[in-house]
């Protein structure tokens, strides 16, 4: 099986685990043990978790960082997307690595968005929706989307491998400080994690996908040119 179709079935795969999961959290072991008396999903892990972890206000900084400097990523991206659009004048001519980031970035604006509407349960400490952790599936999927795009784009192999360790310690470190700042349940970082690695592997799956086509078109054109 060729790459792209195995990240596209890994992508479908994890949203489909983060759907049952969903489910699972709304509707297992809920106990009025939240904020305000609010029910939590898989009381006794939450909870239990939460008393062993407690809260620590250093994390949720470092966490607030971390989101900052991803949504800093985010819009460089979106500006080289504008610059070529007025470059090229057209917006099919944009590379499409930064169109299909953009479809993510508006998956992620949508997800945050039903998720807000529609909370699943609050914060341990809030009355604030708190299932999945916008922290953590917004930097995993913008951390790990530019990972993807740089590894396609950038010759530079040693480049390459220092952004894309530094894009996966900064995912990891997110989830890690979200969860030890005490502003969010177990469920809510696997939610997150879930969420977010979904929106990265439908990425790498459609740039892959997209590049081979691409490949394909311009072998194709030559061979034509040639006969």
């Amino acid at each position: 099986m060729k790459k792209e179709y195995r990240l596209l079935i890994c992508s479908a795969a994890l949203l489909f685990v983060f759907i049952i999961f969903t489910v699972l959290v709304s509707a297992a072991d809920v106990r009025p043990v939240g904020f305000g008396g609010s029910d939590i999903g898989f009381a006794a892990l939450n909870t239990g978790l939460r008393g062993s972890l407690g809260e620590s206000k250093f994390f949720d900084v470092v966490s607030d960082l971390i989101l900052i400097l991803s949504l800093m990523v985010a819009a460089l991206f979106a500006a080289v997307g504008v610059i070529q659009l007025l470059k090229k004048k057209k917006l099919f001519k944009v590379d499409h690595a930064v169109l299909l980031l953009g479809a993510v970035y508006l998956l992620i604006v949508l997800f945050y968005a039903i998720f807000e509407i529609a909370s699943v349960n609050f914060r341990p400490n809030a009355a604030e929706a708190s299932y999945p952790s916008s922290h953590v599936f917004i930097v995993l999927a913008v951390t790990l989307t530019a990972a993807v795009y740089v590894k396609a784009r950038c010759r530079d192999k040693k480049l390459t491998l220092y952004i894309c360790a530094a894009c996966a310690a900064a995912a990891a470190l997110t989830a890690v400080c979200r969860l030890f700042s005490g502003d969010h349940w177990f469920t809510d970082i696997v939610g997150g994690l879930l969420l977010g690695g979904f929106l990265a592997t439908l990425y790498g799956g459609a740039l892959t996908l997209a590049d081979a086509k691409m490949k394909s078109v311009r072998r194709n054109s030559k061979h034509a040119k040639s006969n």
